[in-house]
C-alpha cells in the first residue's frame, strides 16, 4: 500500500485508503493499530449509505477522540469532501465539504486546537498556479457556526501585495 493517509485518536493510530502495489486498485479500507497489544484491527471502511469513497493522496487531521481525513484522487477526480470518524461509534460521518480546491497531495497540521490545510495538486481550479494549489485554510472542529467552520488565510503565493520573500541574502 503506498498513498494512504494516517492520523491518531482515542490513543490508537489509524491508516487507511491509498493505493495498492499494483499501483491500480485504490482502498477505502481503514485500519487501528493498538499500542498496547500491538495489533491491528480493521475498522469502518470510509464510506456512507451511497457507498465506498476509495482515494489516495488524502490529507487528515486529528482532535483528541476523532480523526478527519479529506480532499484525495482517484486518479480522475480530485475530492474537496470531509469525513469524521469517531472511534467511538466506529462509524465515518460525511461533513460539509472543504470550500478550497478540491485536491490531493495536500499538508495539513495542527496548531492549537486548529486544523490547517494548504498546498496539493489541483487541476484546473482557482487559487492555483501550475496546478499547484497556494490556498490557504484553517480549520476549527469546534465550531457551531457553519460560516466559520473554515477561514480562508493568507495565500501561499504571491498574489498579494505583501510578499513572503523579505530579501534573503
Amino acid at each position: 500500500r503506498s498513498n494512504a493517509v494516517g492520523f491518531t485518536a482515542a490513543g490508537q493510530g489509524y491508516i487507511g485508503t491509498g493505493l495498492a502495489n499494483d499501483g491500480v486498485t485504490i482502498y477505502s479500507d481503514f485500519w487501528a493499530f493498538n499500542p498496547g497489544s500491538g495489533t491491528w484491527t480493521e475498522v469502518d471502511s470510509l464510506s456512507d449509505a451511497d457507498g465506498n469513497h476509495p482515494r489516495y493522496d488524502a490529507a487528515s487531521f486529528s482532535f483528541d477522540s476523532v480523526g478527519y481525513v479529506l480532499t484525495g484522487t482517484d486518479g480522475f477526480n480530485y475530492f474537496g469532501d470531509v469525513w469524521r470518524f469517531s472511534p467511538a461509534t466506529g462509524q465515518w460521518v460525511r461533513q460539509l465539504d472543504f470550500p478550497g480546491n478540491n485536491r490531493s497531495g495536500a499538508i495539513t497540521f495542527e496548531y492549537q486546537g486548529q486544523g490547517y490545510i494548504v498546498t496539493g495538486h489541483t487541476p484546473n481550479s482557482k487559487w492555483a498556479s501550475s496546478n499547484l494549489a497556494y490556498d490557504f485554510w484553517r480549520f476549527n472542529p469546534n465550531s457551531t457556526n457553519v460560516d466559520i467552520e473554515w477561514i480562508r488565510l493568507r495565500d501561499v503565493y504571491n498574489t498579494s501585495a505583501g510578499t513572503y520573500d523579505d530579501g534573503y541574502a
